[in-house]
């Protein structure tokens, strides 16, 4: 799911616009800190610095019994301390950059090295030893001081516009692919069902546009499915009569004549019989989807029993009561063409079925011991007419229509079908079957005989 949605043209749409909105964000934070918040600490600094010096002269130079009123004042309206400097305190270990602008402030002033001090007894203060030559004053301020709000003030202001911004971009964007992913589930729709629900031609003009210009591509699609459709069906009744004849006048063949030649006759016309239909059934496309109707286990135990009776060696491994419901009838179309295939190619070898069954789908797997399939040819045999002569017993290959018929079906349902090599060799044939969607009660055409 996370892969589809990267894979969209929403979703990649979606990284691109986080991805600049992070940049955004670090580049905005790191050019206020440098612009902004920089200049303001310095001058924070050097303006606190300033009036801690100036405290502590003003303390040295007032009478004694003056003092403890200025002490008072400085509290009040400053937030400064004055403290007997004459016990020592331990240096502050923990310094920000904004300490560190406020110690060199303090060193250029008075020309003497100052290091901020903590207290045991009162750790929420900072305190100053200002050396006046004279006397050394010990001046604190509370830690609240240190706290510059400017920081968080920009980076919530910066994150709330990239927000904005990055919300905004994500709207447009999804009313942009929204339109898009219907246009593409509409042409998705044309290729794997063949059934079509013509688009809203409303929107921006561009779009209106486009999904005018699909509606006419459908049509004329249509159009020409159904004239090849009634194309083929006229050829096909048309050379059905004369086959029909055929089978009379070989039927009439004196009794004399050797019954090779009549076997011969038979089996060509057969071929012919089944090269028709299955060419007519192609061309006709699919009609409704049939709905499921049996457990996978009771259709794959009646499959393999039908071949049994028929003396071929088809085995059914893994069998583990299957009760994911599948629609029978084109999956026994599809069955019989793949088992059909791995009984032709691997002379009769074995074949065998397994099953994973799982709640809403279900993994089939048919192998054989023929020859195989290039890995370079497995997607090709899926084509209307292509036969590996050079790969399978070219007295023993198909019409090249039925993986052609199997690949229609697979795609109609929403399977997936794959060719691999097997283990131990041979070709193995992966079937995924999901859950077909509820729809109204369909069904498939019947093949003609």
């Amino acid at each position: 799911m996370r892969l589809s949605l990267l894979n969209s043209l929403f979703g990649r749409t979606a990284v691109v616009v986080l991805a600049a909105f992070i940049l955004f964000s670090v580049l905005a934070v790191a050019v206020s800190r440098e612009y902004l918040v920089r200049p303001l600490q310095e001058r924070a600094a050097e303006d606190l610095s300033a009036l801690i010096v100036l405290s502590a002269q003003v303390w040295v130079e007032l009478p004694p019994w003056t003092r403890l009123d200025y002490e008072a004042v400085l509290g009040r309206e400053h937030a400064l301390q004055v403290a007997d400097a004459s016990e020592p305190l331990p240096l502050l270990e923990e310094k920000d950059r904004y300490i560190k602008l406020i110690e060199h402030a303090l060193s250029e002033k008075t020309r003497k090295r100052v290091k901020l001090k903590t207290s045991s007894e009162n750790p929420d203060w900072r305190w100053a030893d200002i050396d006046l030559g004279r006397q050394v004053v010990r001046i604190g301020f509370s830690r609240e001081r240190l706290r510059y709000e400017l920081p968080t003030a920009v980076i919530a202001i910066v994150a709330a516009g990239a927000l904005i911004i990055f919300l905004t971009t994500l709207l447009l964007a999804l009313h942009i692919t929204r339109p898009l992913a219907r246009l593409t589930q509409a042409v998705q729709q044309i290729s794997k069902t063949g059934h079509y629900k013509p688009l809203e031609e409303s929107g921006p003009r561009e779009l209106a546009i486009l999904a005018h210009r699909i509606n006419s591509a459908e049509r004329e699609i249509q159009t020409l499915l159904d004239n090849r459709t009634t194309l083929l069906a006229g050829i096909s009744h048309d050379l059905r009569t004369p086959l029909t004849r055929m089978q009379l006048e070989v039927a009439l063949l004196p009794p004399e004549t050797p019954e090779e030649q009549v076997h011969s006759l038979d089996n060509e016309i057969d071929a012919m019989n089944r090269l028709v239909t299955q060419t007519l059934e192609l061309a006709r496309g699919l009609g409704k989807r049939e709905q499921p109707d049996m457990p996978l286990a009771d259709f794959l135990g009646q499959l393999v029993e039908q071949h049994t009776r028929d003396g071929e060696p088809v085995t059914l491994d893994k069998e583990n009561g299957c009760t994911f419901r599948i629609p029978s009838h084109p999956l026994r179309r599809i069955l019989e063409n793949l088992v059909g295939n791995a009984l032709r190619y691997s002379d009769n070898q074995p074949v065998s079925l397994s099953v994973e069954c799982h709640e809403d789908s279900a993994v089939l797997r048919i192998r054989d011991r023929g020859p195989g399939i290039p890995a370079d040819l497995r997607k090709k045999v899926f084509t209307p007419f292509f036969r590996l002569e050079n790969s399978r017993n070219p007295q023993t290959g198909g019409s090249g229509l039925g993986l052609a018929i199997t690949r229609q079906l697979c795609d109609f349902y929403g399977w997936d079908i794959r060719l691999d090599e097997a283990p131990g060799g041979g070709l193995e044939a992966i079937l995924r079957l999901t859950a077909t969607p509820p729809t109204e009660k369909e069904t498939v055409p019947q093949e003609t005989a």
